[in-house]
């Protein structure tokens, strides 16, 4: 039987394949949208990290497990969190950061919405925070004004937003790189000696912005969801 490491984020959908509890072969990526059974063989089972509810309609209910950070709790020192609504996806980040030994750790997930996590230097949950990715950001000015124009995801413009296009970008590209930077140094405040990894389909522009981050990979959030299928022993 085949058996996948799935992680379903709002925009794209990443997945491996697994064999003996670890990763084979190369991640595969497909926008969530066009996330299929067919992709798969008729024969596998699936550990799928979801933060989007209608993707438990593809699978047989005898075919898939969907951690929550509640079933996983027993294996993540969560502290005295609330985790009754935490993302599987900050679960699994969780779990990859330790399998890693990145403790203390903090990671940034870098997606439609970014997120950062933390492990203090017990292993233990310390806190984390959620706010708009870029193109989030970019959407929230268009929809939310009159007359500013949708515009895609672009670099941080060289010059100094002499017009609306420019001042957009630099805004929310700027903008967000500053808030994440914030985000970062406040966590490092508690946990100076903390590493700082970052992932997510849109890490490679936070990479360039912020030197000071290391690059965690396309598969760390996947690397989470075999810890996590090892823990509910669907592997």
């Amino acid at each position: 039987m085949n058996h996948y490491a799935m992680d379903v984020g709002n925009t794209h959908t990443s997945f491996v394949e697994v064999r003996s509890g670890e990763l084979s072969g190369p991640v595969q990526t497909v926008d969530t949208a066009d996330l299929k059974r067919e992709l798969f063989p008729q024969e596998a089972r699936f550990c799928v990290i979801s933060v989007v509810p209608r993707i438990r309609e593809i699978f047989n209910a005898n075919e898939a497990v969907f951690p929550t950070a509640e079933m996983l709790a027993h294996a993540i020192d969560f502290a005295d969190a609330d985790v009754s609504t935490f993302g599987a996806d900050r679960a699994a980040n969780l779990l990859a950061l330790r399998e890693k030994g990145l403790i203390p750790g903090i990671v940034v997930d870098c997606g439609t919405a970014i997120t950062l996590e933390t492990l203090d230097g017990h292993g233990r949950f310390a806190g984390g925070a959620i706010l708009p990715g870029r193109a989030l950001l970019l959407h929230s000015l268009h929809d939310h004004t009159a007359a500013l124009p949708l515009l895609p995801v672009g670099e941080i413009p060289e010059g100094t937003g002499r017009n609306t296009r420019e001042a957009m970008l630099r805004g929310t590209m700027l903008g967000s790189v500053g808030m994440v930077r914030e985000l970062v140094n406040d966590f490092r405040r508690r946990m100076p000696h903390a590493v700082v990894v970052v992932c997510g389909g849109d890490r490679r522009f936070y990479l360039e912005a912020l030197p000071e981050l290391r690059d965690g990979g396309m598969d760390f959030t996947l690397r989470g969801a075999v810890c996590a299928g090892r823990v509910l022993k669907c592997f």
